[in-house]
C-alpha cells in the first residue's frame, strides 16, 4: 500500500506541514526510499492532476509537475521521473471524511489522533478494505481477511480465517 493522500486536521496544520516539508526536502528518488512514475502515461497524468489542483486553489507547497529527472545511470534519455510534488489545501471546504472517501479506491487507510474513540468512529466512516488507527497502512494481520472497497482488489483473500 502506498500513501496516496495525507489529511491533516487544521488544528495542527503548521507543526505537520514544517515537519512534513523538512522531511521531503531530503527525499532523494535515487535512493530507493521510494518509487518514482517512469511511465510517460503516469507522469502526464500527474503532472495534469497537480495543475488542476492548483488551478483550483491548492498550493504548491514542494516539488514542480513539470520537473523531472534522468534516474542514475540509467543510459535512457528517454527515461525521466517525475519528482514528488506537495499540494496544500485541495479544497478546504470538504470534511476529511469526505474527501478520504472521494475516491474509486479503498484499499487501505491510516488515522492518527490522540483520541481513540473519536479514531474508531471516523474509522467506521471510511470507506476502505482496512483502517489502521496510529499505525501505519501497511500493517495487517495476516490470519485476518484483507481486500478492498471499490475498484482495489478482487475481493477479500483470507476471508475464511477473519471469519472464524
Amino acid at each position: 500500500m502506498s500513501t496516496e493522500r495525507i489529511i491533516v486536521s487544521r488544528k495542527i496544520i503548521e507543526p505537520f506541514r514544517e515537519a512534513f516539508l523538512q522531511e521531503v526536502s531530503r527525499w532523494d528518488s535515487g535512493s530507493g526510499r521510494f518509487c518514482t512514475l517512469i511511465q510517460e502515461a503516469a507522469v502526464k497524468r500527474n503532472q495534469r492532476l497537480a495543475k488542476d489542483a492548483v488551478s483550483k486553489g491548492a498550493q504548491l507547497l514542494s516539488g514542480n509537475p513539470d520537473a523531472r529527472e534522468k534516474p542514475p545511470q540509467s543510459g535512457e534519455e528517454s527515461q525521466l521521473r517525475l519528482l514528488p510534488t506537495v499540494l496544500e489545501g485541495v479544497d478546504k471546504s470538504m470534511d476529511a471524511i469526505s474527501l478520504a472517501n472521494d475516491t474509486e479506491y479503498g484499499l487501505s487507510c491510516s488515522l492518527f489522533t490522540t483520541d481513540l474513540a473519536k479514531g474508531l468512529r471516523l474509522a467506521r466512516r471510511v470507506d476502505t478494505g482496512a483502517v489502521h488507527i496510529n499505525s501505519m497502512s501497511i500493517h495487517d494481520e495476516a490470519a485476518l481477511a484483507h481486500g478492498g472497497q471499490n475498484k482495489s482488489g478482487w475481493g477479500s483473500f483470507q476471508q475464511r480465517m477473519g471469519d472464524k
